[in-house]
């Protein structure tokens, strides 16, 4: 029988499919003009995103897998970051790659928001490793490529990126400390004494936030190490313009989308600001033509432009049936790597990334598991109860 994720999976890129299939009927009535070589590019991606996630979740003993992947995705990724970093601090040229967009660094990607994603995403697959691992040379080896992963990130001066890790690191300390408090109360510590507990520590932080606030704000307009304050509000007008022509877009029509690949037309500041000769090299953008090429900067709302509300709709069941399971599991760095990628796919379109399908998938598998799974699988999977679990399915 074939394993739940699997069948979560396929139904998924069924209805994707057939929501992509209604947006070309549509454009094709409304005689839209689309480039039909960006349509095949979407197309591709879509179908190798959808062999690779059915390959993820229907793999025999699928957790134990994905976890040794994960493993090499993050002990590589890792490793390439420093790489490009070392790149970038000058001790050694890659080619003709220029490893910085001005003074915000995009390493051998083509922009720095690119560099950014790979950047949280190896951040965050490390502490949902670093979660799961019992040992503590493991613990303490995901933590620092965390670490590393979440630090070089931040040289890409992407706002996205640094409000997610802001976020994404409180929420994974309050999710862990809730879950410390219930504990602490199913083993005899009274309920009072927990609500007394977190009063303190939420007045302990507010004292120290209240006390070095100004200073922190100091010290991140002087560095731009976070954030880039005077392209801010260019920025966000920007992306403004962009959602409100991919609602507008998707709207008229009528909730189906237009079908594969770009629909919005190029701003006009982008025009405008490429006119400039001095750009750093190998820069690639959409060139103007006859038909839009341009995306959202929003994963929902491109989502939105090809596909429609079902396209959406189905999006979001996945995504829910992660952070759903992910949660009930016990495993909030796995819930906080999701709900990282849907902020950061708030402000850029993240959809045909493999590594986030990844960790779709590795949330979809990491359900609890039976005595007889864990008592069975190899050593390296990464649970505290395995002895318990091994001698309970001996003696019964």
């Amino acid at each position: 029988m074939l394993p739940w994720p699997f069948w979560e999976i396929l139904r998924f890129w069924s209805t994707l499919a057939a929501a992509l299939c209604l947006g070309v009927m549509a454009t094709y009535i409304r005689n839209v003009p689309v480039d039909w070589s960006l349509v095949v590019h979407d197309i591709i991606a879509y179908a190798f995103l959808a062999a690779m996630t059915a390959a993820l979740t229907i793999l025999p003993d699928g957790p134990i897998r994905l976890y040794r992947m994960l493993w090499m995705i993050v002990l590589i990724g890792t490793l390439l970051l420093l790489l490009q970093l070392a790149n970038a601090q000058g001790l050694f040229k890659y080619g003709t790659m220029d490893p910085w967009y001005w003074d915000r660094m995009r390493g051998w990607s083509d922009n720095p928001n690119q560099f950014a994603l790979m950047c949280l995403l190896i951040g965050f697959f490390a502490l949902a490793l670093a979660e799961r691992t019992p040992k503590v040379w493991a613990k303490s080896l995901a933590t620092a490529c965390a670490g590393v992963g979440l630090g070089i990130g931040l040289l890409a001066k992407s706002n996205a990126f640094s409000a997610v890790v802001v976020a994404i690191l409180a929420f994974f300390t309050l999710a862990k400390l809730a879950r410390a408090f219930a504990r602490a109360e199913k083993q005899g510590v009274p309920l009072a004494s927990l609500s007394l507990a977190i009063m303190a520590l939420v007045g302990w932080i507010a004292c120290v936030e209240a006390y070095v606030s100004d200073i922190r704000i100091d010290a991140i307009k002087a560095s731009s190490a976070i954030a880039r304050d005077d392209e801010a509000n260019e920025d966000a007008a920007l992306r403004v313009h962009l959602w409100e022509q991919a609602i507008k877009v998707g709207t008229e029509s009528m909730g189906l989308g237009l079908g594969p690949g770009p629909h919005l037309e190029i701003p006009p500041s982008i025009l405008a600001g490429r006119r400039d000769s001095d750009t750093p090299v190998n820069i690639q953008h959409p060139k103007p033509g006859l038909a839009p090429n341009f995306e959202a900067h929003n994963t929902v709302l491109e989502l939105f432009v090809q596909g429609g509300v079902m396209a959406v709709l189905a999006f979001g069941s996945v995504i829910a049936l992660g952070v759903y399971r992910s949660w009930k599991a016990g495993f909030d760095g796995t819930t906080a790597l999701l709900f990282a990628i849907l902020i950061f796919g708030s402000f850029h379109v993240v959809f045909r990334h493999p590594s986030v399908w990844f960790a779709i998938s590795f949330a979809l598998v990491g359900r609890p598991r039976s005595a007889g799974e864990v008592a069975a699988s190899p050593s390296l999977w990464p649970t505290e109860e395995r002895v318990t679990q091994r001698r309970a399915v001996i003696t019964s």
